[in-house]
């Protein structure tokens, strides 16, 4: 059982690039004109390092960027329309690519892997500091 990456998977690798910039648009897709900061704690990366990411992903047409109302100092950031439909192409593809890999594991086994992996998850996130 071989599983190739979609057509779709490769788009949202040579559309998103790495995990950094993949991880903002999740992250804005969850939560929506989050300040860059607020943005950079939720994926657990350094603000300096993550602007550079949020620059490539502007210029790009899938984000956009503000002045926060409440403190101009601040800079807002939302996914584009075309940024959330890449979010939601690459979750689509990872869907597939999971049931893909799962296919051949009794239901049971399957429901139990995937229960431990939200566990996991939940875990992780508990232990990253709050935006």
């Amino acid at each position: 059982m071989g599983v190739r990456p979609s057509n779709a998977s490769a788009r949202c690798q040579s559309s998103a690039g790495r995990s950094a910039r993949a991880g903002a648009n999740a992250a804005l897709r969850e939560r929506p004109a989050n300040t860059q900061a607020r943005l950079a704690a939720a994926t657990g990366r350094d603000k300096t390092r993550l602007i550079p990411i949020l620059d490539r992903l502007e210029q790009r047409g899938l984000l956009r960027r503000g002045t926060d109302p409440a403190d101009r100092r601040n800079r807002t950031v939302d996914l584009a329309e075309s940024g959330r439909a890449l979010v939601a192409q690459c979750q689509d593809g990872i869907r597939r690519m999971e049931r893909d890999l799962l296919a051949d594991l009794p239901d049971a086994d399957r429901d139990s892997f995937i229960g431990l992996l939200e566990r996991v998850a939940e875990l992780v996130a508990r232990r990253r500091p709050g935006p």
